[in-house]
C-alpha cells in the first residue's frame, strides 16, 4: 500500500489499507473463481494433508471458500494475519508441517508466484510453480520451482 500511495501524495496508509479492506469484503467474490481443475485435484488429492497458506488475511480467505463451497476441503488455513509472520517466511509453512508431523520431502508447495516457491525453499520442501494466477510468469520461472506446470491436473501425473 505505501507503494501504491507514493504518487498520490497521500501518507495516510492506515487509512488506505482500512478502505481498501472494506471496499474488499465487499467484492472479494465479484470476480473470484477458482483456477481451472482446482476442485478436482484438490478432491483428488483428498487423502492427502490440504492446506493453504496465504498472505490474504484469514476471514477474507474463509468467506472466499465457503462462498465456493470449498472450505470443507482444506486440513488447515493460515492467512496472512494468522502468525507474526508472512510469506517469505517459512513459519506458517514449518507450523502447518510440525502439526501434520510432515517432513519437508514429503511436502509440496504449490503456488503461482516467486514467494511461494521462495517460502518452499527456505522450508526446504518441494516447489511447484502454476504458470498461470496473479503472479508474474517470468518472475516464478526465475525462482526455479523444482517443477512448473500450466495445468494443475499436471499434478496427478508428478505425484500420484
Amino acid at each position: 500500500m505505501t507503494r501504491s500511495l507514493a504518487e498520490s501524495g497521500c501518507n495516510d496508509t492506515e487509512k488506505a489499507v482500512s478502505l481498501f479492506r472494506e471496499h474488499y469484503n465487499h467484492h472479494l467474490l465479484d470476480k473470484t473463481k477458482l483456477y481451472p481443475n482446482g476442485r478436482e485435484i484438490v478432491e483428488h488429492f483428498s487423502n492427502k494433508k490440504n492446506t493453504i497458506l496465504s498472505n490474504k488475511p484469514i476471514a477474507f480467505i474463509e468467506k472466499i471458500l465457503e462462498a465456493m463451497n470449498f472450505l470443507p476441503s482444506f486440513d488447515s488455513i493460515l492467512g496472512g494475519d494468522s502468525l507474526d509472520e508472512q510469506k517469505p517466511n517459512p513459519k506458517g509453512l514449518q507450523f502447518l508441517m510440525k502439526k501434520y508431523n510432515c517432513p519437508p520431502k514429503n511436502v509440496l508447495m504449490i503456488g503461482d508466484n516467486a514467494i511461494d516457491v521462495e517460502t518452499g525453499k527456505h522450508a526446504g520442501v518441494i516447489t511447484c510453480g502454476v504458470t498461470y494466477g496473479l503472479g508474474d510468469p517470468n518472475s516464478l520461472r526465475d525462482s526455479k520451482p523444482n517443477f512448473l506446470i500450466d495445468n494443475l491436473s499436471d499434478l496427478k501425473s508428478l505425484f500420484n
